[in-house]
């Protein structure tokens, strides 16, 4: 299958160039809250410098300014641009409940891809988005599995009770920037790999056809996150997260797995940030067995989308590994997920990594001529809008305040890549733990050390079981991680 990926629209590619300075919310390097915020001047030139780009390729363009958090700033639109767009992928097809949207909602999604992906560190695109999502890295090579955020398209959703920022999710749609040059995503390697940034020659200069603001310009609002010392290691909390019991965690149990996360941070190389040496900086969320989050932190300058993805993979790793979930999958009609005699009812612990290794388009990862993993969608029909179980869990809720009618343990979906960790006490599943925010590998390892004293029992993890022959992944370390 040759590579599916988020169709071009013209009209749009310009549309979130708003994200240029969006990002300057997480200055190189990190930066104080102080130096953070956009004024409302710096919002209006980016207005400005974005139309006379549209302008100068001929397009008319709707523009979003969005802060680091992913919030709206403004929202220009211009005059002649196209009121709605529509989603078509390259190849596969689009489940997607809403083919046509409104344009504004799509340039959202971009805005907020470019601010939500990067931070001091790194400065990720929406062209890096699609990039690391295809169901093979690098795209189009075969025999390589799938990207290193396979999945994560699906996040800070609208509809999500943890980070809803985008009514569609994150975009893999060329056309959302943050800067600077020196922390691009093509100065960053994933596996030996350069990374996408930008397929587009330098703005010239250029008058801007006109247009109507339809929101702000405004500055940016104050954030929900409060700056914590957790273990010696300086981050952020979230203020209506606050470290407490869980059904079998204590609020000791799950400030001491915290600890444990956060100060492997500070050991670890990171991946994704410049200058090289720099330590992975992530969120890191701990939920019961309900999927309530009872714990989160957060490195200083961690990427904001780590947010929302964090508890989407603690939630992936409980959700799974629940006695109940087979049941409840086939109760909410998605029984036909249930194949390849995968055991949904306890009896394994399964990672984050574990659903994604399942829920490839191929079986086994990146190997053509093979059929689907048990929860992808047949090949036939997959694209990145159309991953199978993980859209089917949050489909209905796309463009609404609520996921779905499903299970409140996946209060914002699933995420099918790793980092995610379920945690046991005594031999019981009593939570899990999330990572997200630096490579895959990386997120794993962080979680790993944040689980110590509450591993799962090792006859039950599911690097155990064996699906069509193939034995399944648990957590996957990277080589010589520490500093």
């Amino acid at each position: 299958m040759s590579r599916a990926r988020a169709p071009r629209h013209r009209a749009l590619l310009v549309a979130a160039l708003a994200a240029l300075l969006a990002s300057s919310a997480s200055t190189l390097h990190g930066s104080t809250a102080a130096d953070e915020a956009l004024t409302a001047d710096e919002v209006s030139r980016i207005l400005a410098q974005a139309a006379a780009g549209a302008t100068a390729v001929g397009l008319n363009a709707h523009i979003v300014v969005v802060d680091a958090e992913g919030l709206i700033l403004a929202v220009l639109r211009m005059d002649g641009a196209p009121a709605s767009t529509r989603f078509q992928p390259v190849e596969g097809a689009s489940a997607l409940p809403i083919a046509t949207v409104n344009a504004r909602v799509a340039a959202l999604a971009k805005a907020a891809t470019g601010a939500l992906l990067s931070s001091g560190g790194n400065a990720f695109s929406t062209r890096t988005a699609s990039f690391i999502v295809q169901e093979h890295f690098p795209p189009g090579v075969d025999f390589t599995p799938g990207g290193p955020l396979f999945g994560v398209q699906f996040s800070s959703l609208g509809c999500s009770d943890v980070h809803p920022i985008s009514p569609l999710g994150l975009s893999a749609d060329p056309g959302g920037f943050p800067p600077p040059e020196t922390i691009r995503a093509d100065h960053i390697l994933a596996d030996g790999v350069r990374l996408a940034y930008a397929d587009a020659p330098p703005a010239g200069a250029a008058t801007a056809r006109p247009g109507m603001i339809l929101l702000g310009p405004l500055p940016g609002g104050p954030s929900h996150r409060v700056d914590v010392t957790l273990g010696g290691v300086a981050g952020q909390a979230i203020w209506f997260y606050p470290t407490r019991a869980g059904q079998v965690l204590t609020a000791s149990d799950v400030a001491r797995i915290l600890t444990q996360a956060a100060q492997q941070t500070v050991r670890t190389r990171a991946a994704i940030r410049q200058p090289l040496g720099s330590s992975a900086r992530v969120s890191i969320a701990v939920v019961d067995l309900d999927g309530n989050v009872i714990g989160f932190f957060q490195n200083q300058d961690a990427p904001r989308f780590g947010i929302d993805v964090s508890v989407q993979k603690g939630r992936t790793a409980l959700f799974f590994s629940s006695p109940d979930a087979g049941a409840t999958l086939a109760r909410l009609g998605f029984g036909h997920y249930l194949r390849d005699g995968v055991p949904l009812d306890g009896t394994v612990a399964f990672t984050s990594r574990a659903i994604g290794f399942l829920s490839q388009p191929f079986f086994p990862p990146g190997i053509p001529g093979t059929a689907e993993g048990p929860f992808s969608s047949p090949q036939a029909t997959w694209s990145v809008f159309n991953t199978g179980l993980q859209l089917d869990l949050v489909s209905g809720g796309l463009l609404t305040t609520s996921c779905g009618p499903y299970d409140g343990r996946l209060g914002n979906g699933i995420t099918i890549f790793p980092g995610g960790v379920p945690l046991y006490k005594a031999g019981r599943l009593a939570g899990a733990i999330g990572v997200s925010g630096d490579g895959v590998d990386q997120d794993d390892l962080i979680a790993t050390a944040g689980s110590a004293g509450f591993e799962a029992p090792a006859e039950r993890r599911s690097d155990q079981l064996m699906v069509r022959g193939v034995r399944l992944p648990y957590v996957k370390l990277p080589r010589h991680p520490e500093l």
